[in-house]
């Protein structure tokens, strides 16, 4: 019998989903300097995406404990993804939640 956490939500494919999208924090908000959204937001359904970031709309975010991701690693892959797509994401470390942000800006 197999035991699945109940802090990690399953989707229907039984994939693993494990970051909820949530309104950005306050600090990450001071850096938005226009909501108006240029662009569609769409699920990325590709097998090696392991960010919600093309579901992210301007003032969202995710937030990642910082025990499961490498910071360099998340600077980098939000920075390529938002040169690709046009779009301008922050990353910051909150250390009082052991967790990482990451909010569309742009």
């Amino acid at each position: 019998m197999n035991l699945i956490a109940l802090s990690t939500p399953i989707s229907d494919e039984g994939s693993a989903v494990p970051y909820m999208i949530i309104e950005a924090s306050p600090e990450a908000k001071k850096l938005i300097t226009d909501y108006s959204d240029k662009g569609d937001t769409w699920p990325n359904e590709h097998h090696r995406v392991k960010y919600p970031l093309s579901e992210l709309k301007i003032g969202y975010c995710f937030t990642i404990p910082i025990s499961e991701a490498s910071e360099l690693g998340l600077r980098t892959s939000t920075s390529i993804f938002g040169k690709k797509n046009n779009r301008k994401f922050t990353v910051i470390k909150h250390r009082e939640y052991s967790c990482f942000e990451v909010a569309r800006i742009a």
